[in-house]
């Protein structure tokens, strides 16, 4: 591991209350951008701990040109995927909170401030925080265009018993604050999974603690212009039927099912046909008196995707 802090002894003598966490891996580009606006925050007892998963581009140079006292660069000596790079950025965290940003989003320059007040006042059985979430698509000169505001599940802020997001596991880390004795209890970050690991990390924060929820979009989650939201892989299908599997008596049927067709979709968009079909023999076989589970099964082997209106309401059934 490689430290490039750029610090004084003087500097570092003084904890700060709060470590911000920013995985990165080949955004040379983007990375400026939300380094930026977490300088930029209106709360200045932090430190910014950006983790360079092994980028192939020039990410050192950038991190070394935005050099500041509250910025950590840590480099690790090959790619571990982003579940890894975040436990890393926490072994090297030194506050008693820690907040998650991602390398192409943007934070506020209130979004400190209000997240960690609400913890601060929030009951000791409270561990962490979402906020609402503005999602944004950015074209090539980095201009936003505001989409939707993204809820992360709840219309309404304030605490929720972790059993609350149980029953319909929703959110993710972007923009997640957690008290850092709580994440390290349950664990960290599953570093085997390299997708939904937001989910099974919520998952497992949600069994232990109770949460709250900011219903101000103080994160800016981008949508990059001219890139492919979704790559359908054989690795996502398999943390989906991961996720499935370790949670089946914790989430509700439904939401299983709902991991499922999606692994589906994930084996099937990417050739894993074999893996798919077996995914939807368990489906018919959890469904054997719904059409909507070979209807679903249809549309997979024929690589056809429905407009988002309509596949929900084909997928309701299955419920």
């Amino acid at each position: 591991m490689t430290d490039l802090t750029i610090s004084t002894a003087r500097e570092l003598s003084r904890l700060p209350s709060v470590s911000v966490i920013m995985p990165t891996y080949n955004r040379a580009r983007l990375l400026p951008r939300a380094i930026r606006s977490v300088l930029a925050q209106t709360y200045t007892d932090f430190e910014l701990i950006v983790v360079d998963d092994a980028s192939p581009d020039e990410t050192p140079e950038v991190a070394a040109s935005l050099a500041n006292p509250r910025l950590r660069y840590l480099r690790q000596p090959t790619n571990r995927g982003v579940s890894a790079a975040r436990n890393t950025g926490v072994e090297a965290a030194r506050g008693e909170i820690i907040v998650f940003v991602d390398d192409d989003d943007r934070v506020d320059a209130e979004f400190l401030a209000v997240m960690v007040e609400h913890l601060h006042k929030a009951p000791a059985d409270v561990a962490f925080g979402l906020p609402w979430r503005a999602v944004v698509r950015l074209d090539a000169t980095f201009h936003e265009q505001p989409l939707y505001i993204h809820r992360q599940g709840h219309d309404t802020g304030g605490v929720y018993p972790g059993t609350h997001l149980l029953r319909r596991p929703s959110g993710s880390s972007s923009g997640l604050v957690l008290r850092t004795a709580a994440f390290r209890q349950i664990g960290g970050f599953d570093e085997t999974m390299r997708y939904a690991e937001d989910t099974d990390l919520l998952i497992r924060l949600a069994q232990k603690y109770d949460y709250l929820v900011v219903a101000q979009p103080l994160y800016n989650l981008s949508v990059i212009a001219g890139v492919q939201a979704t790559h359908w892989s054989a690795m996502r299908g398999d943390n989906l039927v991961l996720l499935a599997d370790r949670y089946a008596d914790i989430v509700t049927p439904w939401r299983r099912r709902r991991w499922m067709i999606d692994a589906a979709r994930n084996y099937f968009g990417c050739g894993a046909r074999q893996e798919g079909r077996r995914v939807m023999r368990w489906l018919v076989r959890e469904r054997p008196w719904h059409p909507a589970a070979y209807v679903w099964w249809l549309l997979f082997e024929n690589h056809t995707r429905l407009p988002a209106g309509l596949e929900k309401r084909v997928f309701r059934p299955l419920r």
